[in-house]
C-alpha cells in the first residue's frame, strides 16, 4: 500500500511539469486562441448581428429616426419635437445600438422586439448625454412605428 500512495504522490507532483511543458510547446496556438476568444467575447452581440443580417428574414439593423413630442400644459401652446437618430442592430429579439440628437448627444441603448411591438431603454454615456428613459412601439403599418416615451434628462452635476 504505501507504495502505491508513493507513486499516486510522484504522479500528482509530475502534472504541473507536464502541463508546463505542454504550454511551453503549444504557447504560440495557447496565445492565439486565447486573443481570438477574447475579440469574440467582446465583439459578441456585433458579430451575432451581423451574422443574423445576413440569415435572418426582416431584420431591422440600420438608421432610423425617431421623433417624438413633448405636449404643453396649456392647450393654446405647440408641441416641442425632439428628434433623434437611431443606429440599431437586430439579433434574434434582442435591439441594441446608439442614440444621437440633433445637437450631437449619444445614448446607448438595449431592447427587445416580438413581432410588431418593440421596447427599448437607453441611457447616457460618460462623455455626452446624461439622462435616461424608455420608449414603448407598436407597430400600426409598415415601417411606422407609434408609442410612448418616458425620459429624464439629467442638467448638472446636482440632478444626479
Amino acid at each position: 500500500m504505501p507504495g502505491f500512495i508513493q507513486t499516486v504522490a510522484a504522479g500528482v507532483r509530475a502534472i504541473p511539469g507536464l502541463v508546463l511543458g505542454w504550454l511551453l510547446r503549444k504557447g504560440r496556438e495557447v496565445v492565439i486562441g486565447a486573443a481570438l476568444g477574447a475579440l469574440l467575447g467582446f465583439f459578441w452581440e456585433d458579430v451575432d448581428a451581423w451574422v443574423r443580417s445576413l440569415v435572418q428574414p426582416g431584420n431591422l439593423s440600420g438608421t432610423y429616426v425617431i421623433a417624438s413630442f413633448v405636449y404643453p400644459e396649456e392647450p393654446g401652446d405647440r408641441p416641442e419635437e425632439h428628434t433623434y437618430a437611431l443606429t440599431l442592430k437586430h439579433g434574434g429579439n434582442r435591439i441594441f445600438g446608439v442614440m444621437e440628437s440633433t445637437g450631437g448627444k449619444r445614448w446607448n441603448f438595449n431592447g427587445y422586439i416580438r413581432n410588431k411591438f418593440m421596447a427599448l431603454a437607453y441611457g447616457g454615456v460618460e462623455e455626452d448625454g446624461l439622462g435616461t428613459g424608455t420608449y414603448s412601439f407598436q407597430r400600426d403599418i409598415r415601417d411606422v412605428l407609434w408609442g410612448y416615451v418616458t425620459q429624464v434628462e439629467c442638467i448638472g452635476l446636482e440632478a444626479m
